[in-house]
């Protein structure tokens, strides 16, 4: 089942953050991930605004996306990613979709 990695950040130096992206971004993809939100400011409906992006990705299971998060790969733009920004990360577990 499918899982969603949801990053809430704000970024806190641009250039660290070109370093992070450089290798995050592939790190991804090489593990089986999807954008499908990429640094988006919500429109907040309800509760409190807070200026900080947000970044979805579809990973195919819980397995994949810790596997990525623990990859040689990810590692180099974890070098980059105190500097680059403040950030809550999040996974979710997808549902079936009633029949």
């Amino acid at each position: 089942m499918s899982v969603y990695l949801i990053a809430e950040s704000k970024i806190i130096d641009p250039k660290a953050m070109e370093h992070y992206r450089k290798h995050s971004i592939p790190s991804a993809l090489k593990y089986g991930g999807r954008y499908l939100v990429a640094g988006s400011l919500p429109f907040v409906m309800e509760g409190e605004k807070k200026d900080r992006g947000m970044v979805v990705i579809e990973f195919p299971s819980k397995e994949k996306v810790l596997e990525w998060h623990h990859s040689p790969e990810y590692a180099e733009a974890l070098k980059f990613k105190d500097q680059a920004m403040v950030r809550n990360l999040y996974v979710l577990e997808g549902v079936k979709a009633p029949e």
